[in-house]
């Protein structure tokens, strides 16, 4: 490949060894300069290295006939290059509506879902790997680190797009627009422009038609350019920072198991407070947990919980739950920890309740440090974990209002399928609770219908079955 502008993309190919012979290489194409771009590279590309292409186009619904042309664009393209293709017509603005998102996310999850779905497909009929080539150019990427910024990212957000990560591949990551058309032109090619690219309804638009601009024009005029370097060095830092950051992980772990990774408190807190950071987010990933909605403040909060005294919890997003006991720290998945708060347990269970709780649906209560969070799930049929502290109920069967309370005389529990019941005092007599506990056990109650009795059981009555539509999520959980 003589092509100078061709010689630039395949150096990023190689030194991220993006693509070798064998392997597959799926192009998103929307028909506009840049993935027009990366098709006719990597076409010409993979007639030198032998690996396979094929490129996929989302039709999205938007701009009506002109989304339609589009597609039309790209298939005639692809006949020309004789490169497979696949075409999804989709409804981005209903399933925008649906999942209440915007289009751009709505589009986005819906492109990389069609091209997921496409490598799935294609893996099993390789020798060699499968990979999804998308067109970010340098542009881009300026605009990924400025946005990230100026929406107090931290450093990760601030390294911008990686060229390689989780299967996608960004070759023009180092080209600009005007290099991309440069080579367009020189080819004699053409390309469809997009006009909501155009206009300034979205926040990236904005950045790249009125703030970039007048970047490079008032402050300096490679300040796109000096954006992206300044993201490649603090990936660099990132790297190094998680590298780092798992040494000590390892270091000061006390134990690590399903759901749960407890770590020595004093030795956790010695290290630099921006390596705790990045151990604590490393923790928050093995517990299984994920980092969805786990901001900054979630991780300073973690942070001031490990060097306090005492025993405490933090309730985080998700079911995540940060602990404090005996000189160690535990970060706590819910969903994949059966013993939530195995240690010191009975605080979760025994709790004077001083009056009734009325429960709005959806809603979280608070009795003195304990927390109990109330939600509502469709039921798919999907896997019920076994959960000391959190359990789910058939919500179709709930006619009354629910409260969480201590024993009241008439309590009951159903123990049987075909409806048996037990008086609550009988029960806890039989499962030999404490005399002097047995007033003290929070309970979840319709009227005298006992749903749950905390560490303890659930009715049967209301247990999930075939004809379930809805789901009670019902959470308690130790506040910090």
């Amino acid at each position: 490949m003589e092509n100078s502008f061709e010689k630039k993309v395949v150096h990023l190919i190689d030194e991220y060894r993006m693509i070798e012979e064998q392997d597959c290489v799926i192009v998103g194409v929307s028909g506009g300069a840049d993935s027009v771009c990366l098709l006719f590279v990597l076409y010409r590309l993979s007639r030198v290295r032998k690996f396979g292409l094929m490129a996929a186009h989302v039709e999205h619904g938007i701009r009506g006939k002109e989304s339609l042309e589009d597609a039309a664009f790209v298939e005639e393209l692809c006949r020309k290059l004789d490169v497979p293709l696949r075409i999804r017509h989709a409804d981005v603005r209903g399933m925008a509506r649906q999942e209440k998102i915007s289009t751009e996310e709505a589009g986005r999850r819906i492109r990389y879902g069609f091209f997921r779905e496409i490598a799935g497909e294609c893996a099993s009929g390789i020798h060699g790997r499968v990979h999804i080539a998308v067109a970010h150019n340098a542009d881009d990427q300026a605009e990924t680190i400025l946005w990230n910024m100026v929406r107090g990212s931290g450093i990760k957000g601030l390294c911008g797009m990686r060229p390689v990560r989780d299967g996608i591949i960004r070759p023009l990551l180092e080209c600009t627009r005007a290099e991309i058309e440069a080579y367009l032109r020189g080819q004699g090619a053409v390309w469809r422009t997009d006009a909501t690219n155009l206009e300034t309804d979205y926040t990236r638009n904005r950045l790249r038609l009125k703030v970039l601009p007048v970047l490079e024009k008032e402050c300096n005029h490679q300040a796109a350019r000096h954006i992206v370097m300044a993201g490649g060095k603090l990936a660099k830092a990132q790297d190094y920072l998680e590298r780092q950051a798992d040494k000590a992980l390892k270091a000061c772990m006390a134990s690590e198991r399903a759901g749960k990774v407890s770590l020595d408190a004093a030795l956790f807190c010695s290290e630099e407070e921006i390596l705790q950071e990045y151990m604590l987010r490393a923790a928050i990933e093995r517990t299984g947990a994920g980092l969805k909605n786990v901001t900054s403040g979630h991780i300073d909060d973690i942070r001031k919980l490990a060097a306090s005294c005492g025993r405490k919890s933090l309730s985080l997003p998700g079911n995540l739950t940060a602990q404090l006991q005996g000189g160690r720290l535990s970060l706590i998945n819910a969903e994949l920890s059966p013993d939530m708060a195995a240690d010191g347990e009975d605080s979760l269970i025994f709790v004077n309740i001083e009056k009734k709780y009325d429960i709005l649906i959806p809603s979280c209560i608070k009795i003195g440090n304990i927390a109990v969070k109330f939600s509502l799930e469709p039921w798919k049929k999907q896997l019920i974990p076994e959960n000391k502290y959190t359990k789910w109920f058939d919500y179709d069967t709930i006619r009354n209002k629910l409260q969480v309370r201590n024993r009241l005389p008439g309590d009951c529990l159903s123990v049987t399928k075909d409806g048996g019941h037990k008086k609550l005092k009988d029960y806890f007599i039989d499962e030999k609770v404490p005399h002097e506990k047995r007033g003290q056990v929070l309970l979840l109650a319709e009227g005298s219908q006992i749903l749950w009795a905390v560490g303890y059981r659930i009715s049967e009555a209301y247990k999930i079955s075939e004809r379930t539509k809805t789901v009670l999520k019902v959470q308690v959980m130790e506040e910090f």
